[in-house]
């Protein structure tokens, strides 16, 4: 990771101030500069602005409504405000409003703004690398349908075509019979035999089509599920790559909680598909999230909690939950309540993935309150 693809935006009113933060953070970082809220929304419309670094007190626009208005335009920047007060009453707005994920106090020292810079590229980071895990796993998930989709097909039209092939033989065989007769209608027959024998080579042609498609498909399939080798993993260190990779996404929309028992947790499985797992029901909890109010009024869970021969993983949310009438639709390829915005695929997946691995998976979900996914596998 390079820290010069992730520009920061500098907004600060006094000119001074600008000159001393190109000086601090020019030669590390890619740095550009506003003078003003109104600038620093034209540059972003224009520019690949990864970090805003906003001075909270400016005339027209503060640090706090310039976070807010970058948060409803480019959600994807992160937000943080340096201001030489400490009134908990702005900070408090600047969470509520903004969602900025870090202050800096003046005076600060260039150790401090360096770190908060590297950890907001970080954040910043992590964020793409989720948005890409997310279209892959939606790309995968399309793919592997199809797929099933097209083995399915295939096998369902391979029977009609060999009752097809039996008739045509037979025929073919009459057409020759009545041929070699000569009867009357001899002047006819001729050309039946060329017809069947046209048929008979279309018919061919399907079935070749047919096998290979099983064949691709197939291929496909086994491909697209991951089917890594299985081994012995420490299920604490996948759940840690889940949250650093959804970190950002959850911290979004509520606060995270997470609760990992302090020695290892051996399970054996495939570390892709595990994290493929887990990341699933994170983003699935986020995503669960919609109501008004700030993210510290909600909250997204995931425990991990071991017994003997096994271990039970569970991911909660405060979020908008789940109709009664809908809990046993949820693990069905293509249900999804987010509209366009759903494949109706991720929670399929994720039951599938456990499957694999000989464990369960459940929910409990109440309307309004929210709802927690238990994922129970055998431990070794």
């Amino acid at each position: 990771m390079n820290a010069k693809d992730y520009p920061i935006l500098y907004v600060d009113d006094d000119n001074a101030n600008r000159v001393v933060m190109k000086h601090n953070l020019g030669g590390e970082f890619t740095l550009l500069c506003a003078d003003s809220g109104a600038q620093a929304l034209e540059l972003m419309s224009r520019e690949p602005v990864s970090i805003l670094l906003a001075d909270q007190r400016m005339p027209g626009m503060s640090g706090v409504d310039l976070a807010e208005r970058t948060l409803r335009l480019h959600p994807e920047i992160v937000r943080v405000i340096i201001t030489a007060y400490s009134d908990l009453e702005a900070t408090i707005d600047a969470i509520n409003r903004g969602r900025v994920s870090r202050f800096i106090k003046k005076p600060w020292t260039r150790e401090e703004l360096t770190a908060v810079m590297q950890e907001s590229i970080l954040s910043c980071h992590n964020a793409r690398m989720v948005k890409e895990l997310q279209q892959r796993l939606a790309q995968i998930d399309r793919a592997s349908t199809m797929t099933v989709m097209a083995s399915a097909i295939a096998h369902d039209l391979r029977q009609p075509l060999s009752y097809l092939e039996v008739e045509l033989n037979t025929l073919r065989r009459d057409v020759s019979e009545l041929v070699r007769k000569r009867s009357l209608l001899a002047h006819v027959l001729p050309e039946l035999g060329p017809l069947v024998d046209r048929v008979s080579g279309s018919t061919e042609d399907i079935e070749h089509g047919l096998r290979k498609l099983m064949v691709i498909s197939e291929a496909m399939v086994a491909s697209l599920r991951n089917q890594e080798a299985r081994a012995p993993i420490d299920l604490c260190k996948v759940v840690q790559s889940a949250v650093t990779l959804t970190r950002s996404t959850v911290h979004a929309r509520a606060v995270f909680d997470v609760d990992l028992p302090e020695q290892p947790i051996t399970v054996h499985a495939s570390e892709g598909r595990l994290l493929q797992l887990i990341v699933n029901l994170l983003l699935n909890a986020a995503q669960a999230i919609t109501g008004p109010g700030p993210a510290l009024k909600y909250h997204v869970t995931l425990r991990l909690q071991a017994a003997p021969g096994a271990v039970t993983l569970s991911v909660a949310d405060t979020g908008c939950g789940i109709p009664s009438e809908r809990i046993d639709q949820i693990f069905a390829p293509f249900f999804t309540t987010k509209g366009s915005q759903g494949t109706g695929l991720g929670l399929a997946i994720c039951k599938q993935i456990v499957e694999e691995l000989g464990g369960t998976i459940g929910v409990e979900s109440t309307v309004g309150q929210g709802s927690c996914f238990r994922v129970k596998l055998p431990a070794q």
